[in-house]
């Protein structure tokens, strides 16, 4: 049987676009992630300076917690080496549960609380900068 080279070309575009469909995939979700988390800790630092209202706050923390849990299910179907696939469901719980916290602290008025939930959202934030940082490096 003999194949055509231009059907031998447009298979090997098809694959290479679907290898880095998959790669652009998991960054952009990671991206994605990453802004989230951000946008939360500046509404949060901004509600804490008095900057923005507590409606303004509630809503940007009820939309990025809507968003990350989005992304998150994105981030699990998306392939990570096993290792890494493994710690993933973790950390994304653990900022679906810091924004929470965030909302609650907000609600309650409590700045201290949410000043606590800040710092520890930062640290989960670095094992994604770290996974991106992967992702962007892997073949």
């Amino acid at each position: 049987m003999r194949i055509c080279p231009s059907a031998g070309l447009l298979f090997l575009s098809i694959l290479l676009t679907a290898c880095g469909s998959s790669r652009s995939a998991q960054s952009k979700a990671l991206e994605k992630l990453q802004s989230w988390i951000a946008t939360v800790h500046f509404v949060s630092t901004a509600w804490s300076a008095g900057s923005v209202p507590k409606a303004y706050a509630m809503d940007t923390l009820r939309l990025a917690a809507e968003q990350i849990q989005q992304n998150g299910q994105q981030l699990r179907r998306a392939a990570f080496p096993a290792q890494l696939q493994a710690q993933l469901p973790g950390h994304v719980t653990r900022i679906e549960t810091l924004i929470a916290r965030l909302s609650a602290a907000v609600k309650r008025g409590d700045k201290n609380a949410a000043e606590e939930a800040e710092q520890q959202l930062a640290s989960e934030q670095q094992f994604f900068r770290s996974l991106r940082s992967r992702a962007r490096g892997s073949p």
